[in-house]
């Protein structure tokens, strides 16, 4: 948040992306998204992400966007 209130007025936007839930071997991987839906879901929301999310809060895989 620090970072993003800071570069703001310098015409810099900060995106915090949160990937979800990612099965691994040490969770047992149930109910949890797998690396690569994951990894597809990140690169999509961080393609339709605007300047503007990155002041709005933390971008989730799925686009949502939590308010800081």
């Amino acid at each position: 948040r620090q970072w993003a209130d800071s570069l703001e007025p310098k015409g810099v936007s900060v995106l915090l992306v949160q990937p979800g839930g990612v099965a691994t071997d040490m969770n047992g991987g149930h109910d949890l998204n797998t690396v690569a839906e994951s990894a597809t879901g990140v690169w999509s929301a961080v393609e339709k992400a605007t300047l503007e999310d990155g002041a709005k809060g933390i971008l989730s895989y799925d686009g949502t966007i939590a308010p800081w």
